[in-house]
């Protein structure tokens, strides 16, 4: 079942650092547990030790310092180890496997105020009690969803 989520979440931050800007503020929007089995048919292929650190720093959210510590590493063998990760989920065969998940939208309440926010080009998710209800692509069809429905 799809569902939002932000991009500090596991497994959106993920995406969020193969393909985005760490910092910026958006909602993904995918099925979880279909992006969790893409995510571990890649990480399977890894080391032991590359495992470990992926999912302590984007499962658990550790730094690379406390990993460091408990795997008795230093800090820069941490971070190599996060780059070579990192390297191998952008692989092109890799990240071809991760771009559909990447799709960005603007999350709106649906209310009638969502007209605004089409004008950019950036697909919207129309929400109520904060699920998911529709996600709209263009102008066109959010008014065709609009007359049919009642706000």
């Amino acid at each position: 079942m799809k569902k939002l989520m932000d991009n500090k979440t596991y497994p959106a931050n993920v995406l969020m650092a193969v393909f985005g800007d760490k910092t910026e503020e958006t909602t993904c929007y995918f099925d979880e547990a279909e992006l969790n089995g893409t995510i571990d048919r890649i990480v399977c292929l890894l080391t032991d030790d590359a495992r470990s650190v992926f999912y302590a720093l984007y499962r658990e959210h550790l730094s690379e310092s406390d990993i460091a510590k408990r795997m008795s590493y230093t800090t820069q063998k941490v971070h190599n180890i996060h780059s070579l990760v990192l390297r191998e989920l952008r692989r092109p065969k890799n990240s071809m496997l991760l771009k559909k998940y990447t799709g960005l939208f603007r999350v709106v309440p649906i209310d009638g105020k969502a007209l605004g926010q089409l004008t950019d080009g950036t697909p919207i998710i129309l929400t109520a009690q904060g699920e998911a209800r529709a996600v709209v692509m263009s102008m066109n069809l959010y008014d065709r969803l609009i007359s049919k429905t009642s706000v």
